[in-house]
């Protein structure tokens, strides 16, 4: 049965196999089977063994706990989960800290005991009177002060090649924090795009109406549709001269656009595009020439728009009155100039 707990991190396996052919078993002649140490292999898991439990039962067996601090260990899960296990059941623990490592920036247990360095004669001394408790000793003082020089050699070489753990500053956390929530927000926003998608190609394989495609085809939110009709009229009315879509706006309320004063800056506007044939000018007044195929684009546009308007929520409306100081309403010329910047 062991008697000797060996409790360090797979990734310093160099230094832990020297550290335990060196110092506990030339040094103080411990045979194989007084050891448990998991990364030699006459010392450590049977083939077929579940590993959680054989270290568990090994640790609590462990009448010398020797605990092999690295900068590695501490971010080991496993490793302080053994540590806590073996340290509490025995009461017989013994770390040691690799060189160059700070005592100041010890964690849990290991911050609240003394501890020493493995490069120190004196507490390799102290180690091998630990292990005679446990194991009756087999090597003599000289073997024990040659290999103990031995390992006192090599130490510093095998502390220098040890793994560091990757470590991030706070504002790198608070930056990998921050992109994560924007991936995830891109994610849930490509999700619902995609569920989207799919709704649009079902509902389109069941119908064969422009109208009805052209409807299908907007987004899903009465906020987001109403943009997309929006900047659709105020880009269509872009085509057109403002006189003209000022005549749309006026046909919108079945009324026509009368002519200005004379010494008006629009007379000369509304002249030009009568003679154009953009505006129709008979008795009842001036109305958009829809012959035009920009002009029966953006009237076209702005009928889409108003019968949106129609068919809202009254959750849309009282977001659209809290945006635009007015009801959604085309023929409001509040409203009209707030969407399309009109003068």
């Amino acid at each position: 049965m062991a008697r000797v707990f060996i409790s360090h991190a797979a990734a310093d396996k160099e230094y832990a196999d020297a550290f335990v052919d060196t110092v506990l078993r030339l040094g103080c002649g411990l045979a194989p089977e007084a050891i448990f140490y998991s990364s030699g292999e006459d010392t450590g898991i049977p083939s077929g063994e579940d590993l959680n439990h054989y270290v568990r039962n090994r640790a609590e067996e462990g009448g010398l706990v020797i605990a092999l601090i690295t900068p590695i260990f501490q971010t080991r899960p496993f490793c302080l989960a053994e540590l806590g296990a073996a340290w509490s059941r025995t009461g017989q623990f013994f770390p040691l800290l690799a060189p160059g490592m700070d005592r100041g920036a010890l964690e849990g247990i290991l911050a609240s005991i003394v501890i020493r360095y493995s490069h120190e004669a004196s507490a390799l001394d102290e180690l091998k009177e630990r292990v005679e408790v446990v194991v009756e000793p087999r090597t003599r003082v000289t073997t024990w002060n040659r290999q103990k020089k031995s390992w006192l050699d090599r130490v510093a070489h095998l502390a220098a090649a040890l793994k560091q753990p990757e470590t991030a500053t706070l504002a790198e956390v608070a930056r990998l924090r921050n992109e994560l929530a924007d991936a995830t927000a891109d994610y849930e926003e490509a999700a619902e795009e995609i569920a989207n998608l799919q709704r649009q190609m079902l509902e389109l394989a069941a119908t064969k109406d422009a109208a009805e495609v052209k409807k299908i085809m907007l987004p899903r939110t009465e906020e987001a549709r109403f943009e997309v009709l929006r900047e659709a009229a105020a880009l269509a009315l872009g085509e057109i001269p403002s006189v003209v879509g000022a005549a749309i706006w006026h046909s919108l309320s079945n009324r026509q656009m009368g002519w200005p004063d004379p010494d008006s800056s629009e007379w000369e506007q509304i002249s030009t595009n009568v003679e154009k044939g953009m505006l129709l000018d008979s008795q009842e007044g001036l109305s958009p020439n829809r012959q035009f195929r920009k002009v029966a684009e953006a009237w076209q546009r702005i009928q889409e728009l108003q019968r949106f308007f129609g068919e809202t929520s009254r959750h849309f409306d009282n977001w659209f009155e809290e945006a635009y100081e007015a009801p959604p309403d085309l023929k409001s010329s509040l409203v009209w100039n707030a969407m399309f910047n009109a003068h």
